[in-house]
């Protein structure tokens, strides 16, 4: 029930800056419109922060779903290269989250790391299976941390950076989730 709370929070949350970006290019309507969308962006950081504690990876990547699906929702369809750049994020949201599935049957995940190559950086961190959920997180992290180069507000940037917070905390996480079901203590991991 929880994390449906927290995807209401997103969701109305998403509305809000949307809304908000709509009123600083209406004449007359700047200064609501800047309020308006900052209280949507402190209103996301704070359910953003509230599942970042529960390191819980499929939560955190289930809100980064949502909260893309919304961005890309209110994406100007002019806006091809966004667009095209939602859509690639979703994609990889969608990987880490059946990534997950696997990762929690300890035997199909046994049977499915013995497809990876079980050396070289390339295809192993800290030892596991660099897998989909790994591709996801740092691709999404890296789109994430190169948005924050470009010009946006200090209260999108913050967001933004939250963001990608949640999704080094969910690959942290994921770790532990893969040691679990290969039966590995986290010390062989490291």
């Amino acid at each position: 029930m929880a994390k449906t709370g927290l995807i209401d929070r997103l969701v109305d949350s998403s509305k809000q800056i949307d809304a908000g970006r709509k009123g600083l290019n209406t004449p007359g309507k700047a200064n609501k419109g800047q309020a308006t969308c900052f209280d949507g962006i402190a209103q996301a950081i704070s359910a953003l922060k509230e599942a970042q504690a529960t390191k819980d990876p499929k939560v955190i990547w289930t809100l980064e779903y949502v909260y893309l699906v919304q961005e890309r929702q209110f994406c100007d369809l002019e806006e091809k290269l966004a667009l095209m750049g939602y859509d690639k994020m979703l994609i990889k949201a969608g990987d880490a989250l059946r990534s997950l599935e696997v990762v929690n049957s300890a035997p199909d995940y046994v049977t499915a790391e013995k497809t990876h190559p079980t050396t070289g950086t390339a295809h192993r961190v800290n030892g596991l299976p660099k897998d989909a959920f790994h591709s996801s997180c740092n691709y999404n992290i890296s789109c994430l941390e190169h948005t924050i180069t470009s010009a946006m507000s200090k209260n999108e940037r913050e967001l933004t950076k939250q963001r990608a917070e949640n999704l080094k905390t969910a690959k942290s996480e994921y770790e532990k989730l893969q040691t679990k079901a290969l039966g590995l203590t986290e010390t062989k991991t490291k």
